[in-house]
């Protein structure tokens, strides 16, 4: 059986980042903040890159990042809000 990964999607600040920390602790999973790992890439927060380059641009940045996780990782993820709004992510 393939690992199952677990998305999480909330409000700004809600908590999720935190919460995600614990569960993958708890079942032995990786964990992921898809916000730290936008900025990580692109060199500035987060906030930085959606005045920059735009909410769309992020959206596909996360999208990729989602896409490319391996069948394999165990992963648990913190994703922005805006993940559902985004079609792809959506199905």
């Amino acid at each position: 059986m393939l690992p199952v990964k677990i998305s999480l999607i909330g409000m700004p600040s809600s908590g999720k980042s935190t919460v995600v920390k614990i569960i993958a602790s708890k079942i032995g999973y990786n964990h992921v903040d898809l916000d730290d790992t936008v900025g990580e890439k692109e060199g500035m927060s987060l906030i930085q890159v959606m005045e920059a380059k735009g909410a769309q641009y992020f959206r596909d940045i996360e999208y990729e990042f989602l896409e490319n996780i391996s069948p394999d990782e165990k992963v648990v993820n913190s994703t922005p809000g805006s993940a559902i709004y985004h079609e792809p992510m959506m199905k």
